[in-house]
């Protein structure tokens, strides 16, 4: 069910700020914007090793999807998914309607982690892994794993690099969560992370602040009009009189905060001999 109330179609107001998961960076972008009315069964998927390429919780106004690759369309069917329709694109099978709730929380990354260190350490290159791969699983490339077969690889690994009383499927290895996802615990609405705290002042200092009062009341005026631009007036003072510590920020507009502060000092860095100054 949508958490929505009142998120105009198109707008970042209910959005969390998620790193991307090790098997999507690489690209332009190591952080990414999903409505947090889905952003759990997203984070769910990502654990899972799936691909994702957009998604919408649909604000209550339009039905969800989750976009994903094209290699994972008969993943998320095997999965219990169903194809959300596309009329801009008749027969694409690759966006499907989210199921609603959390999936199993299955990491991968531990698997990838130790798969590839330890075809490193026996010396395996991609030929030779591809066809150990496909010998024991049917499939040459990785990307085609499910958990079962990244189990049999890592177990066989482990067994072959000589770590004793492995048995076959059952590697031994750390359930220990990937990489920044989620910063968070859940719920999103709680008060900002003290990591999240730490980055909006870093960002602060980062930016070329053009008011006169100084970087701290740029910062005031600046998260004011960008993150809660449309929230209740009682909402926005709040954030105005208590500016000097954004700890009292909720944890969503927090998140929203750091990707607009990034955007900024992207656009007006200050000076070297500037940010030196104010550290």
């Amino acid at each position: 069910m949508c958490e929505c109330v009142n998120v105009a179609m198109g707008s970042y107001a209910n959005q969390v700020i998620l790193r991307l998961p090790e098997h999507m960076q690489g690209g332009r972008h190591t952080h990414v914007g999903i409505d947090r009315c889905i952003a759990r069964e997203v984070v769910a998927l990502w654990r899972r090793g799936i691909t994702t390429t957009g998604c919408c919780c649909g604000h209550n106004k339009v039905p969800g999807y989750i976009g994903v690759a094209e290699q994972d369309i008969p993943r998320m069917k095997a999965l219990g998914y169903h194809v959300h329709p596309n009329p801009c694109r008749p027969g694409d099978e690759d966006s499907f309607s989210p199921q609603g709730g959390p999936l199993p929380m299955i990491s991968i990354h531990h698997y990838r982690r130790a798969y590839f260190a330890m075809c490193r350490a026996l010396g395996l290159d991609g030929d030779a892994r591809h066809d150990y791969n496909e010998a024991l699983t049917g499939h040459r490339s990785t990307t085609e794993f499910d958990e079962a077969d990244w189990r049999t690889m890592t177990s066989e690994l482990q067994a072959l690099t000589g770590r004793p009383g492995v048995i076959p499927g059952q590697p031994h290895l750390r359930h220990d969560v990937p990489d920044g996802l989620p910063e968070l615990p859940y719920p999103l609405d709680e008060a900002a992370t003290p990591r999240q705290v730490a980055a909006i002042h870093a960002l602060r200092d980062r930016i070329a602040w053009r008011h006169e009062d100084g970087p701290d009341a740029g910062l005031i005026g600046f998260v004011s009009m960008e993150c809660l631009w449309g929230k209740l007036e009682t909402e926005r003072q709040q954030w105005i009189e208590h500016s000097r510590d954004p700890r009292l920020l909720p944890r969503a507009v927090a998140s929203i905060a750091i990707y607009v502060l990034a955007r900024e000092a992207r656009f007006a860095p200050a000076q070297p001999m500037e940010a030196a100054s104010r550290s």
